[in-house]
């Protein structure tokens, strides 16, 4: 399946909102993030395809990560442009946030991997405080129907690729996938993400390197030991969503429904290597 792209918007259609943007520093399936200034200070613009993303729904993410700001600094609070947190501009949705200076976490360094783990033990008992927001499932938990008393508020897409560590401390970003869950969902969830990566770069020793610090970091910063086999079964259960997807893929999320038929069968073959049973890593 392809697509292509809206044209960015014109840059005096940002300008006159205050944005103005340097660099591309990513490009994903529905958005694209650049290195800019608004109002004349450093932060990062991302515009996100209005055909793609609820602006609804894509404003309440914010809101909560505003809110979510207020209660730690590991949260940079995105930044209103004329008291709105989402802008129309041509046919994309402009978001922002504070430029934060820093390195990517590394996954393949012992101490990183526990950082990100305590990180996110942190970040889910501050999720935990907030109040009820309008907002779904984490996209894999959708046609979950069992007990859900007890679930909160997650990050939805947590890894190194999100967190920038500072002198002052990590900090999180990208809270666009947030959604309720058990809280041991997002741990497993940054588990499967580097599983997934391990096996297809033949590199198995990178997910066994980083599992054990990762969860002694969030079993630190919790202080409650993590249960391993409710870990694996929620990987197992994250590798069968990614399956229940590929079968209809127009209910796949937008990156897996846009993905090129070559990437579609890099991911079939992930999956057709490990069945619903939980799953310790690559085999």
């Amino acid at each position: 399946m392809s697509r292509s792209s809206p044209l960015l918007p014109r840059r005096e259609e940002m300008q006159r909102l205050g944005v103005d943007v340097d660099r591309e520093l990513h490009a994903g399936k529905q958005s694209r993030v650049f290195a800019g200034t608004v109002n004349g200070h450093t932060a990062v613009v991302k515009l996100t395809e209005a055909r793609l993303a609820d602006r609804a729904a894509l404003a309440e993410r914010m809101a909560m990560t505003e809110s979510l700001a207020d209660l730690t600094e590991v949260v940079a609070a995105p930044i209103r442009i004329d008291d709105s947190l989402v802008s129309a501009v041509g046919d994309w949705w402009l978001t922002a946030t504070p430029f934060v200076a820093g390195r990517q976490a590394d996954i393949a360094v012992t101490a990183d991997a526990w950082l990100l783990g305590r990180t996110l033990g942190e970040l889910h008992a501050e999720l935990g405080r907030l109040g009820e927001w309008h907002l779904p499932p984490v996209e894999a938990l959708v046609d979950d129907r069992g007990d859900r008393s007890r679930w909160q508020l997650l990050h939805g897409d947590f890894s190194d690729q999100n967190v920038i560590v500072t002198p002052n401390g990590p900090r999180v970003f990208d809270f666009d996938d947030c959604g309720y869950g058990p809280v041991l969902y997002d741990v497993a969830n940054s588990l499967y993400m580097v599983l997934f990566d391990a096996e297809v770069n033949a590199d198995g020793s990178r997910y066994s390197a980083f599992r054990s610090p990762f969860l002694d970091g969030y079993a630190d910063a919790t202080r409650h030991a993590v249960d391993r086999v409710v870990i694996d079964s929620l990987i197992g259960s994250r590798i069968d969503a990614l399956g229940r997807w590929l079968d209809d893929l127009e209910r796949a999320p937008i990156g897996i429904r846009t993905s090129s038929p070559e990437w579609l069968n890099v991911l079939r073959a992930f999956v057709a290597t490990h069945t619903s049973t939980p799953t310790r890593g690559p085999r």
